[in-house]
């Protein structure tokens, strides 16, 4: 408080001796010393039997060096302390560069990079997005408070993310002074705004920015360590864009063009991953292969263009209807396939129909017109109509020909093999 001796003595840089009236919790005689302690004032108390003095031996010398020495002291172990933390954030980014593989898809890179620019600024969280000239895209979000959902697009005058890649440049906010901007947009989805963010705008040789990292806090970021991703900023440009663009050469292999599902090519490798886990561990799993049922008459009435809006319907009813661990693919024409891990023979069916009913219900208009579609469903499952994963394709696709045969718009199940009972 005010009026306060001691702290007087820290204010006026003077030291001060409390000899008559010294403090309660002090068990005698007071002596204080104010002394500079990383740019800034510090106080050291020392309990004496006498008065101040200024004679050699007396308690103000002996307590001024004390000070002194003191100050060194803190000085030393506060720079090893920061040394010690400089270089444990060092190693996170040597680690992860070490470690990552060449060939990592760009989410598995992207997440590894956010993990160790949180580790490296001393963060809580951290995002990676990628940018390209007018737009980005974040990559990975990792740690604890929210923030923007991977996949969010922003453009070019969105946020601090999108201001970093013009500028080229850090960014810093500081929430107590009013400046804590959103990274992409309004939608992030935060669960508490932290109090301090920045961002690093990663550019290539050519100082062009090619991706972007932003880690938030509670507590101030190192600004070392922002310095030091963006010290290694074009290393980190070039392998999350190799990253990135190895997973959209890998995308344009295994993914079909028209629905956004994953291709015959990757269908067939998932079946095999399938095969491999069922021998391990003796895991079930179920397969469904659908059928448009008359598509070939909507071709042909409404034109190809109908009969491709109905496909992409259709994948995002499936998308829709089944689990996020599932894998839909489309096999060819107008057959598409469930692959589902952990799935028995009777679970398999209830999902088959319920894709089946979603499917009549749904409303198909193009050019003021309602197109009618309804789907045949033929559903397996390992172990209990077949015995290996490897024959669920054809066994399902034996059960969707028996949904034709008997009418159409229905779901027929595998009968249980004798040695699945």
């Amino acid at each position: 408080p005010r009026g306060e001796p001691l702290l007087w003595s820290l204010e006026q840089d003077q030291p001060m001796s409390l000899a008559e009236d010294p403090p309660r919790w002090a068990y005698g005689p007071l002596l204080s010393v104010p002394f500079a302690l990383a740019g800034e004032r510090a106080l050291l108390t020392v309990e004496t039997e006498t008065g101040a003095g200024t004679a050699p031996g007396s308690p103000l010398p002996t307590a001024q060096r004390a000070a002194t020495v003191l100050a060194v002291t803190l000085e030393l172990t506060a720079r090893e302390e920061a040394a010690s933390s400089a270089h444990a954030r060092f190693e996170s980014v040597v680690d992860f560069l070490r470690d990552v593989p060449r060939d990592a898809r760009g989410e598995v890179f992207a997440d590894g990079l956010a993990d160790a620019a949180a580790a490296v600024a001393g963060g809580i969280g951290a995002a990676v997005a990628s940018w390209e000239g007018e737009s980005g895209q974040v990559l990975a979000v990792r740690g604890v408070g929210g923030g923007p959902v991977p996949g969010t697009w922003f453009g070019v005058m969105e946020g601090d993310f999108a201001m970093a890649a013009r500028a080229g440049a850090i960014l810093q906010r500081d929430r107590r002074d009013g400046r804590l901007l959103p990274l992409t947009n309004s939608g992030e989805r935060w669960t508490a705004r932290p109090r301090y963010t920045g961002v690093v705008a990663l550019r290539d040789a050519l100082g062009d920015t090619r991706g972007l990292i932003a880690v938030w806090g509670d507590e101030p970021l190192a600004h070392d360590g922002l310095a030091l991703l963006d010290a290694l900023g074009p290393l980190l440009a070039l392998q999350l864009h190799h990253a990135t663009h190895l997973e959209r050469f890998r995308q344009q292999a295994t993914e079909d063009a028209l629905t956004g599902l994953a291709n015959r090519g990757a269908l067939e490798e998932r079946i095999d991953m399938e095969r491999k886990r069922f021998q391990r561990y003796r895991r079930p799993a179920a397969l469904l292969v659908l059928d448009l049922d008359h598509f070939k008459r909507i071709n042909d009435t409404w034109g190809h263009p109908a009969g491709d809006a109905v496909l992409r319907r259709v994948a995002d009813i499936l998308r829709h209807e089944v689990r996020e661990t599932d894998f839909v693919a489309r096999y060819g024409g107008e057959e598409l396939v469930v692959l589902m891990e952990e799935t028995m023979r009777r679970e398999a069916s209830d999902v088959a129909e319920r894709i089946r009913a979603a499917i009549a219900d749904a409303r198909f208009d193009w050019n003021d017109v309602t197109i009618p579609v309804t789907a045949s469903i033929g559903v397996s499952a390992c172990p209990e109509c077949v015995d290996d994963p490897g024959d669920l394709l054809r066994d399902a696709d034996e059960a969707l020909y028996a949904s034709k045969e008997g009418g159409r718009d229905r779901v027929t199940v595998a009968d249980i093999s004798a040695s699945g009972t």
